[in-house]
Order: structure tokens, then C-alpha cells, then sequence
């Protein structure tokens, strides 16, 4: 079985200006800069047969290229653990390529079938496509001072564009140090 995902990557020198702020408080872990990118759709656990028909639905996406501008930052709040994130700008362009995404996935055997309960949590919150890049994560309770200053910081920062040219279908792999994503294939888009 593999942990699928489909995300836009962000490129290593701009992960890492992000990264650089986010608040270094008790609990808070950093995502590696290499691992962060912009979700556009969690497909969790799928076997071989249907991880290949999804690679080949993929290759039906037909976008172009575009720019999207960071801006903004804010957390999601869970049970169990923090998501500390920056969002991303209005983009039609954006929202035609999830689009695309998602119409070559729900018509691809394998792709649209329910996810394992254990992941149904997962999968309703990516249902609902709010673009923000994931900086770092927290299983303790990041306090409200601390995220209030670091938005209001963040509100502050000029926009920071960057060209996205291609999206790549992820694997991802559960280790004991958190999550390790490989791409298992990339597609490129239209020259704009």
C-alpha cells in the first residue's frame, strides 16, 4: 500500500525563509524545508492497481503554469496537534488546476473511493480546498500570544511570489521522525 498525496512543491529557499518564522516555542516542529509544499488533494493508503491508474489520471491535467504569492499565516487547531501554516493569495489560477485535479481523480477508479476510517478525519478537512503551506506542527498547545504575535508579524511581511510549473504525486512514509515525502511523479505544466 502507499500514503498518496498530490501538491505543488515550494522551492527549498522560500520553504526556508518561512520556516525561518516561525516561532520557536515548546512543542513546535519545524517540516523539513525539502518537504514543504501545498496540498491539493490527500488520497491516503492505495494499493499498487489503483496507485498506477492514478499516476496515468494525473497525466490527463492539462494547466498552465502560473505564480502564486504567499501571504498570511494562521494555525488549525486539532484535538491532538497544531498546524502552524501560511496561506496563499486568491488564485483563479490555482483553483483551476485543484479543479483539474479533482475532476481527473473522481472520474479514476481507485482515486475517489472513501478513505479507511482511520483517515476519514483527514480526508473531510482536505475536502473542503483551503490552499495554505504546512511550516511545522505541534502535539502541545501552542499558546494564543505566541500565534497572535507571529500573524500579526506575518501580516506584516510583503508577499513572496513563486512560479509553480509543475505539481508532483507524493508517497508518503510514516516514520518514527515524522513523515518522509518521495515524489513518485511529477507533471508539468503548460508553458504560460
Amino acid at each position: 500500500m502507499a500514503r498518496l498525496f498530490v501538491a505543488i512543491e515550494v522551492p527549498v529557499a522560500l520553504a526556508g525563509a518561512l520556516l525561518a518564522r516561525v516561532p520557536r516555542a515548546a512543542g513546535i516542529r519545524l517540516a523539513p524545508p525539502h518537504q514543504v509544499h501545498l496540498t491539493l488533494r490527500f488520497l491516503g493508503e492505495r494499493d499498487a492497481a489503483a496507485a498506477l491508474r492514478i499516476e496515468q489520471a494525473l497525466a490527463q491535467v492539462a494547466c498552465a503554469a502560473f505564480t502564486l504569492n504567499v501571504q498570511q499565516a494562521g494555525c488549525f487547531r486539532g484535538r491532538r496537534a497544531s498546524v502552524l501554516w501560511a496561506g496563499v493569495a486568491r488564485s483563479a489560477a490555482l483553483d483551476a488546476l485543484h479543479a483539474a485535479v479533482e475532476r481527473v481523480l473522481d472520474g479514476c477508479d481507485g482515486a475517489a473511493a472513501a478513505p479507511p476510517p482511520a483517515q476519514a478525519a483527514e480526508h473531510r478537512r482536505h475536502a473542503g480546498f483551503l490552499p495554505h503551506i504546512t511550516l511545522a506542527r505541534s502535539m502541545q498547545a501552542v499558546p494564543d500570544a505566541v500565534l497572535q504575535a507571529w500573524r500579526a508579524a506575518q501580516a506584516e511581511q510583503a508577499g513572496t511570489p513563486f512560479a509553480v510549473e509543475r505539481f508532483v504525486l507524493y508517497q508518503s512514509h510514516l516514520l518514527p521522525g515524522g513523515a518522509q515525502h518521495a515524489c513518485r511523479r511529477a507533471y508539468a505544466l503548460a508553458a504560460a
